[in-house]
């Protein structure tokens, strides 16, 4: 049996009417995770009165197989993209790779209703203040902080949702994945 304590973890920055967890990956090898297993971890979740799973970010992009079940049982999802505990840079390549990994994740997982929220940092800021080169040189690392999550990931996924839920409707298409 899966110990779904290691998967389930509490989580303390969710809002009074939110019960939740933080998600973290299940198994270092995403093959290696079940559909029995998933199922099982997000029905123990709702076992537990939570009503919201955070996808930490530090972990990994979940599987369709979580968003599909946590659609059918009415489970809500904070989504995070995958940037944690680290000072990222802002050099144009690594800015444009963020772009386009940003853009495919929001537009695969917006369609599912269990998505109730999109955040990213998970730790990001904090972080700010563990390293000696951050410490020194704080007006380049809040550059590079805004630069990413400001600028780039808030950008993306504002443009993205409008255009699913404006865009595509009012074209006259069918919301669906």
């Amino acid at each position: 049996a899966y110990d779904f304590a290691h998967a389930l973890l509490p989580c303390c920055c969710c809002y009074c009417c939110w019960q939740g967890a933080n998600l973290v990956p299940m198994n270092i090898l995403p093959t290696n995770v079940t559909k029995d297993m998933i199922h099982d971890m997000l029905d123990y979740a709702l076992e537990s009165n939570m009503n919201m799973v955070r996808i930490w970010g530090g972990g990994m992009y979940p599987v369709p197989e979580v968003f599909d079940y946590a659609d059918e049982k009415g489970l809500l999802m904070w989504m995070e993209t995958m940037f944690a505990c680290a000072p990222f840079p802002r050099d144009v390549a690594f800015l444009e790779n963020v772009a386009e990994e940003v853009t495919q994740q929001v537009h695969r997982l917006s369609w599912h209703p269990s998505i109730a929220a999109w955040s990213s940092n998970n730790e990001v800021e904090g972080s700010l203040n563990w390293f000696r080169e951050s410490w020194t040189n704080r007006e380049l690392f809040a550059g590079d902080y805004i630069a990413l999550f400001i600028d780039t990931i808030r950008a993306i996924i504002k443009k993205v949702i409008y255009y699913i839920q404006r865009v595509l409707p009012a074209a006259g298409m069918k919301l669906s994945s």
